[in-house]
């Protein structure tokens, strides 16, 4: 899914829970490059990904999607972690480009070093 297909589907979404969303192509590139999305828009986002909004607000952005899920992300990053965890995203089954977005910078540099 594009983009803006995504900001299709949330401002759709938005519209059915009654939450007016003004989010586009552009909104999407700024949450891919780390800004947080608004509470609104991270409720739609958790609606159309099927997370309850009580994960959401218990684990906070961008711990809450579901790339997060997997056991290799909530371990804890030293050397034998660090290089086991891309190992255990391909592997799972899960993994996706947006969720890997939410992974990429700090958290793979430690990879990188090694």
């Amino acid at each position: 899914m594009g983009k803006a297909e995504l900001a299709r589907l949330m401002q759709a979404r938005g519209k059915e829970l009654g939450i007016p969303l003004a989010t586009n192509r552009t909104t999407v590139w700024k949450w891919e490059q780390g800004q947080e999305p608004d509470a609104d828009a991270q409720r739609v986002l958790a609606d159309l990904l099927c997370v309850p909004y009580d994960r959401v607000q218990a684990e906070g952005w961008p711990r809450w999607l579901p790339v997060w899920e997997v056991t290799g992300l909530t371990a804890p990053w030293t050397e034998a972690g660090t290089a086991e965890a891309p190992a255990d995203l391909v592997g799972s089954g899960r993994m996706d480009r947006w969720g890997f977005l939410t992974i990429t910078g700090a958290a793979l540099t430690g990879l990188a070093a090694r």
